[in-house]
């Protein structure tokens, strides 16, 4: 199983979990994983508010399940807004990243 301790809390620099890896879970994990965290991966404010403390884990896991419309914005600001006035490099890449990912259907 993927370990759902926060950077933060883990004490681990950025990097050691990197946002880059957001491709190593399948939806279905990443959602599993985001239940078992006590969030709803549908749910943007929760979404944002991973985003707002900077918790890079969680924001890869929204990523990963889909559930989010990444590029909606939620009380005037989009994710990557968000990302940029908090300061956190990792997750505004992640997010432009993941904007940039033209999608099938």
């Amino acid at each position: 199983p993927i370990s759902v301790t926060p950077v933060a809390q883990a004490g681990l620099p950025p990097v050691a979990l990197g946002l880059s890896a957001v491709g190593q879970w399948s939806a279905l994990d990443a959602r599993k994983e985001l239940t078992a965290m006590g969030l709803q991966y549908f749910d943007a404010g929760q979404f944002f508010s991973a985003i707002r403390r900077k918790d890079q884990l969680a924001v890869a896991l929204f990523l990963a399940s889909g559930g989010v419309a990444v590029n909606e914005p939620v009380d005037g600001k989009t994710a990557l807004s968000v990302a940029m006035e908090v300061g956190q490099p990792a997750i505004v890449l992640a997010l432009q990243s993941v904007s940039r990912t033209p999608t099938l259907g």
